[in-house]
Parts: structure tokens; sequence; C-alpha cells
């Protein structure tokens, strides 16, 4: 049975490898490229709790991290 999960959780992570490339192609798709952004970041188009907005956090969350450990300019 604990092979099974840990293949299971496995096969998982390998599926979802690749989630932000595919949520950010969805995005240009639809045309909604920066409808959760700015000044619209929970607003009425980008309410608290919605899919929108979570991915946004998440995006922004990231980026946060992602310049925190780029050397700063001088």
């Amino acid at each position: 049975m604990l092979l099974n999960k840990f293949l299971t959780i496995n096969s998982m992570a390998k599926k979802s490898k690749d989630w932000i490339q595919k949520a950010t192609k969805d995005i240009e798709a639809r045309g909604t490229k920066g409808v959760c952004t700015g000044d619209k970041y929970g607003g009425p188009t980008c309410k608290p709790g919605s899919k929108r907005y979570n991915l946004a956090t998440t995006f922004r969350g990231m980026a946060k991290k992602r310049k925190s450990k780029s050397p700063k300019k001088v």
C-alpha cells in the first residue's frame, strides 16, 4: 500500500509540473491578462476568494520571492 501511495503522489507531481505554463497560456487565450493586476486586484473583476484572485495571489507571491533573491541594483 505504501508503494502505491508513493507512486500516486509521484505521478501527481509529474502531471502538475507545468501548471504555470498551462495557466498563463489559458490566460492569454482568453484575453484576460491583467484582470487582477494593480488597482484591479481585489476589485469587482477580481473578487477575493475567486479562482482569478487566488491565481493572482500565487503569482504575486512567486514574484515577491523572485525579486527578493535578485541582487539589488545600486
